[in-house]
Order: C-alpha cells, then sequence, then structure tokens
C-alpha cells in the first residue's frame, strides 16, 4: 500500500456520515442553532424598546451633534441629549396615562351608579330579546358587588400606576 492510498483510508470520504468529524460538525452545528435560538428569545422582549431607540437615536443624532460642535465636551453633550428626550418621551406619556387614567375612573363611576340605580337594567329590558340576558345575570351573579369590588380595585391600582 502506498501513501496515498494509506491517506485516503485515513481521511473520513465526504459521502461517510458517520464519520466521527462528520457526527461532531452535525452535533457542533445543532449546538449553535440551539444557541441562536435561545439568544433570540432572550431578546425578543426587548426588540420594540431596541426599535424606539434606533428610531430616537437617528433623529437626534444632528441635535447632538450641534451639542458636541457647541460645547466641546462630548460627556456634557450626551448628558444634555439624553436629558433633552427623556423629557420628550417620558412628559408627553406621563399625561397620556393620567388622562386615560382619569378616563377609566369616570368610565367605573359610571357603571357603578347605572348598576346600583338599576338603570342598567332598564335598559336591557326595554330590548325584548336581551330581557332573558339581563334576568340571568341577576340571578347568577351580584352585579352591584361586583362591579363596587371592580371599581375599588381599579381605582387602587390606577393610583398606584400613576
Amino acid at each position: 500500500m502506498n501513501e496515498r492510498e494509506t491517506n485516503q483510508a485515513a481521511a473520513p470520504s465526504a459521502n461517510d456520515w458517520s464519520s466521527r468529524h462528520h457526527i461532531y460538525m452535525l452535533v457542533l452545528m445543532a449546538a449553535t442553532a440551539i444557541g441562536i435560538y435561545l439568544c433570540y428569545r432572550l431578546a425578543e422582549p426587548f426588540l420594540p424598546a431596541l426599535a424606539w431607540a434606533l428610531a430616537l437615536a437617528v433623529l437626534f443624532i444632528p441635535f447632538h451633534r450641534r451639542l458636541e460642535a457647541k460645547f466641546k465636551n462630548p460627556s456634557l453633550a450626551a448628558s444634555i441629549s439624553v436629558l433633552v428626550i427623556g423629557l420628550i418621551v417620558v412628559v408627553p406619556a406621563a399625561f397620556v396615562g393620567q388622562r386615560l387614567i382619569s378616563e377609566a375612573v369616570k368610565g367605573v363611576d359610571t357603571v357603578r351608579t347605572k348598576v346600583e340605580s338599576g338603570e342598567w337594567r332598564r335598559g336591557l329590558e326595554a330590548r325584548p330579546r336581551i330581557a332573558p340576558i339581563a334576568k340571568w345575570i341577576e340571578q347568577q351573579f351580584d352585579l352591584p358587588g361586583t362591579v363596587r369590588a371592580g371599581a375599588t380595585w381599579l381605582t387602587t391600582r390606577a393610583g398606584s400606576f400613576l
């Protein structure tokens, strides 16, 4: 047997998938694919925030460059940029959140007064097709108590959220 035949016998052939080298490569590829999938799953909840951060970064690059040119201190320019962007994002979000909470509390108060006064029952009885549903709801649930508990829960959660 010459040297060429010996090297061919020792080296795995391209079609021999049961060789140790090919099995090692398949296991390594599977582990890499699983690792990439797990990294994706880990990063997935943060993708919307990262997209917004990228959008804000693209929008505010000219502003930041002007601040860097004006102050000649990169740290001061970065601090001012972050403060301005934070105010632009946080202040409107706080106003919208406060408005949503106040509207939710108003809605809960309206529902509570309609349930306690019995106006919800009269509204449903005016529609003959829905009247049996109103009677079933009255028999199955303590609607005023449920609405009261829900309103209390919502107002305490809204206060802590705000």
